[in-house]
């Protein structure tokens, strides 16, 4: 049976503070060995469906816009860094979000839509993040601890959620592409 590789996530433009930062995590760590996501392709993933039948590609497409007719764009705040890992030995670093009630429902919502379909569950609780970059080996992580704890207050940039994107992922040698298969429009305030 033929399969896609599939996620469904938010977009942000990465803009202001964020950029700023990220540029300053970049020099910072430039003698450690991070493969750090592509600015243009920052996303918030909501639910990861992994190898998807290529026969169930529409009934994912029409049970998200059902789901989410009725679900009003919101803002949230990215806010902060961190990291995933032990701090001596981190494998994501990733910026945070201040204000995730309404993530949090829009996890539930997408999950609600996908999992009748035979897709299970995610496998860890839903813990909303930009990830920025996965760490390969570092070589002194005072260094991005002192820039997170010297950061954690910082917002970074404001964020419109007014839709969903839901993506295949197409996996090359030089870094995932990722194709929108269906983009949903979140209805306004």
């Amino acid at each position: 049976m033929e399969s896609q590789r599939t996620f469904i996530a938010i977009n942000v433009k990465v803009e202001t503070e964020l950029a700023t930062k990220w540029r300053e995590l970049k020099k910072l760590l430039s003698n450690d060995i991070i493969k750090w996501v592509n600015e243009d392709s920052l996303h918030l993933t909501l639910f990861f469906l992994g190898d998807t039948p290529t026969d169930k590609i529409d009934t994912i497409k029409q049970n998200l816009e059902r789901e989410l007719q009725d679900f009003a764009s919101f803002n949230i705040t990215i806010k902060g860094f961190g990291t995933f890992g032990h701090p001596k030995s981190p494998k994501v670093i990733w910026a945070g979000i201040a204000n995730a009630e309404k993530l949090n429902q829009l996890n539930r919502i997408v999950s609600g839509a996908i999992m009748p379909l035979g897709f299970e569950a995610q496998s860890e609780r839903f813990s909303p993040h930009f990830t920025l970059g996965r760490v390969k080996q570092m070589r002194f992580p005072n260094g991005l601890a002192s820039f997170i704890n010297n950061n954690a207050s910082n917002v970074l940039q404001e964020v419109k959620v007014d839709e969903v994107i839901f993506y295949q992922s197409i996996l090359k040698p030089s870094g995932a592409i990722y194709k929108p298969l269906k983009i949903i429009k979140l209805p306004s305030l």
